[in-house]
């Protein structure tokens, strides 16, 4: 498992390395393999595309941030901030990822991942798999604005610092996450 990491964090490395220098779009898979030494059917084995490669750097810091004992008793505010500040610490990387719109874009990336804490959020809460249509759809609402705001703060040049773009997002959106937890309205 750990030769797996090892392998995608080298491949990651190179993706970054030639982002330093050009654009997503102009970079092919032999040039990320060509970079770094691996074998394309490598590459293949552990990503779908170029895109995918690029949304599992954010996902190896998020998984790694959310699987810390730290995390678990963090406001929203902070839950927000340290995401935050590891795509401004990346902000070349980012920007120009952040420009490809289509499958596997970064966008519809953060929607899922939004998303998808935030039914097994809901669910906890509730104590029940199956959640009501409301609650699916302020989820699915909630997401969206996350991913749009966020793609849009990336896109726009990081027009606000981390800390004031986590307060926007604590304001934004939790108000709905409130809603939702709260199960006697239900």
């Amino acid at each position: 498992m750990a030769l797996k990491v090892d392998t995608r964090r080298i491949l990651a490395e190179s993706l970054e390395n030639l982002l330093e220098k050009r654009e997503l779009k102009d970079i092919t898979v032999n040039e990320i393999v060509g970079n770094c030494g691996a074998a394309r059917s490598t590459f293949y084995h552990h990503f779908k595309d170029k895109y995918d490669l690029a949304n599992w750097i954010y996902e190896d810091f998020l998984t790694g941030y959310l699987n810390t004992q730290e995390h678990v008793d963090m406001d929203y505010y902070s839950m927000q901030l340290e995401p935050l500040e590891f795509i401004y610490s990346k902000k070349t990387f980012f920007s120009k990822i952040c420009k490809y719109k289509g499958q596997n874009c970064f966008y519809e990336f953060v929607f899922q991942i939004t998303q998808k804490r935030a039914v097994e959020m809901a669910r906890r809460i509730q104590k029940t798999d199956n959640l009501p249509e409301e609650i699916l759809i302020a989820i699915d609402y909630i997401s969206s604005g996350h991913a749009y705001l966020l793609n849009k703060w990336v896109v726009q040049g990081f027009f606000i610092k981390p800390d004031k773009m986590a307060q926007y997002l604590l304001e934004n959106t939790a108000p709905g996450i409130e809603r939702i937890c709260r199960v006697e309205e239900l």
